[in-house]
């Protein structure tokens, strides 16, 4: 009876001290946010490219800008250029960083950012061929053969607008400056940034036609329904335009940029060597 009691006793009191301890607060620990997948082709100089091996240009500085204004790490996810966009639909990669023209027919699949800067397609050529080529009209008459980069606004411009020439494409602007030196294509057609790089980089050799042939604003490309990082990437190019970061990134790779300038025409002009 008395161990009996004794139990009860035991039990009551381990119960009385139960119900006065404080009750146990859950701590919640914030899951990190995930990393920034950015799709990238490291074959565009000076927008996005290896140096050794790290990537580096315009599309790189940005991407590292972005990352650590949204708080999240950095990933670069390369992609070949034919499959960016589909990569991004695929949730592959959370956003197209990779000298991307904002056109009608991208937009149909994807959406864009506010455009960061404001481009063209240029020709460059020979040396020898300088005098030959010194206007646009002589290079939208040419029934040469022109050099272009497959998939790209500059494929698609000379199917478009140079009727009488005959398009070769490329995978690599490599191989299509090489023919170019063999004289198997006269003219290489592509985005204003990478003409103005490959001409500066071969001064000797070839030239470029100081007329932009149709202007282009390039953008990051985004899913339809992400629309929280849409707002924030443009908010974020918002402010770097404002206090001065733009400007600053494209300057230092681009220190041909200031010759760019719009002409009377709404087109861009190249006035750079």
């Amino acid at each position: 009876m008395r161990r009996w009691h004794l139990h009860t006793v035991t039990l009551l009191l381990l119960t009385l001290a139960l119900a006065a301890c404080p009750p146990r607060t859950r701590v919640t620990v914030a899951e990190p946010e995930p990393p920034l997948r950015v799709g990238i082709t490291a074959t565009t100089p000076p927008l996005i490219f290896r140096q050794g091996e790290d990537i580096v240009g315009v599309e790189a500085d940005f991407a590292r800008a972005l990352a650590q204004g949204l708080g999240r790490s950095l990933q670069f996810v390369e992609v070949p250029w034919e499959g960016q966009v589909t990569a991004l639909l695929d949730r592959r990669t959370d956003i197209i960083m990779s000298g991307m023209t904002i056109t009608v027919g991208r937009q149909v699949r994807i959406a864009f950012s506010e455009p960061y800067l404001s481009s063209g397609l240029l020709a460059m050529m020979h040396r020898r061929n300088k005098k030959k080529y010194d206007t646009a009209k002589k290079i939208l008459d040419t029934t040469d053969d022109v050099g272009v980069r497959r998939g790209t606004t500059s494929e698609q411009f000379v199917e478009d607008m140079m009727r009488d020439a005959r398009p070769i494409t490329y995978l690599s602007h490599k191989d299509a400056v090489l023919d170019l030196r063999r004289s198997r294509i006269e003219i290489f057609i592509d985005d204003a940034p990478m003409i103005a790089w490959l001409v500066s980089e071969n001064e000797s050799e070839f030239s470029v036609l100081r007329e932009s042939l149709k202007r282009e604003p390039l953008g990051w490309g985004m899913r339809r329904g992400d629309t929280g990082l849409r707002g924030a990437v443009d908010e974020q190019l918002a402010h770097w335009k404002r206090d001065g970061t733009v400007d600053q990134i494209i300057r230092r790779w681009m220190p041909f940029y200031p010759g760019l300038r719009e002409n009377q025409k709404g087109e861009d002009s190249y006035s750079g060597g």
